[in-house]
């Protein structure tokens, strides 16, 4: 968020320099434009199953992960409907 606010400070919206801005935090990033220099929000959503089939094998495989309950390898031991089963897929899919 710390760039958002910098690019407010430096007048990225009134300097038309950019087209296209990203971020996965919008409502900072609203903060930007202005009436005289407006915004447009759109968002690109992955498949809420396709993400946790994703997180699943992910979680199984990251060995690099330095962040704690990232890597689980305990996963391996179990199969992708059961973890669905006993995490609601990861908090991203439920019934």
């Amino acid at each position: 968020e710390a760039g958002i606010a910098r690019a407010k400070q430096l007048g990225l919206a009134e300097s038309e320099w950019a087209d296209v801005v990203f971020s996965v935090f919008p409502k900072p990033l609203a903060d930007i434009f202005t009436p005289e220099h407006k915004g447009r929000f759109f968002a690109l959503f992955r498949h809420p199953v396709d993400r946790a089939v994703s997180l699943f094998y992910h979680r199984m495989n990251a060995e690099w992960e330095k962040k704690e309950g990232v890597y689980k390898p305990e996963l391996q031991e179990t199969t992708l409907e059961k973890y669905l089963k006993e995490n609601n897929g990861g908090f991203l899919v439920s019934n």
